[in-house]
């Protein structure tokens, strides 16, 4: 059970929130990326060379842990996808705090060094400062990257946009979640 002060502390005053009419919004935004047409389009394809290339690199190793391996391997995809992340190409290590983060929201909520609670609270912190960083990267540059981050600026630029950018970012952090969860769900069952 996620504790209820983190549960309000962290989403509270979150965008993502809200129900109704920005809900419709945040539902179209998302699948103006991954929808049926962009699907077809480009994430097939994509999807499809990052898979040989995971197999390649499986298949040097004896024995790997597949729910592992295909975990890490979506969340790569992911971050790519959301938001041109490569965890090769820089020191900032989003799946490991992402991971930290993920696997403390079901402990005993005491924020003490040491605790998976603490390591949650960390690693949400320090998962949300590298997607903000990439995100205020983004904006400065001006390069545009065709990923759902791109998307994101676009719309916290729009006049017309319920979104501004703490909540782009929370966005970016709630997809990279449903990503990981869609996966562990389907190997549960």
């Amino acid at each position: 059970m996620v504790h209820r002060e983190f549960h309000e502390s962290s989403w509270k005053k979150s965008l993502l929130s809200h129900h109704g009419v920005v809900h419709k919004y945040l539902k179209n935004l998302i699948l103006h990326h991954v929808g049926p047409k962009n699907l077809k389009a480009n994430v097939m394809s994509e999807l499809d060379a990052v898979i040989c290339s995971h197999l390649h690199a499986w298949a040097r190793h004896g024995t790997v842990d597949l729910k592992e391996v295909t975990s890490n391997m979506l969340f790569d995809y992911a971050a790519k996808q959301l938001m041109s992340y490569d965890e090769l190409k820089t020191p900032l290590k989003l799946a490991e705090n992402f991971k930290a983060f993920i696997y403390g929201l079901l402990s005993f909520p005491l924020d003490i060094p040491g605790t998976a609670y603490h390591a949650c609270l960390q690693g949400r912190k320090n998962a949300t400062k590298i997607i903000t960083d990439i995100y205020n990267d983004r904006k400065a540059s001006k390069i545009r990257r065709g990923d759902f981050l791109d998307h994101l600026l676009e719309e916290v630029e729009s006049e017309k946009s319920f979104l501004n950018e703490s909540a782009a970012i929370d966005l970016v952090l709630v997809l990279l979640f449903a990503y990981h969860e869609t996966t562990s769900t389907c190997w549960l069952n």
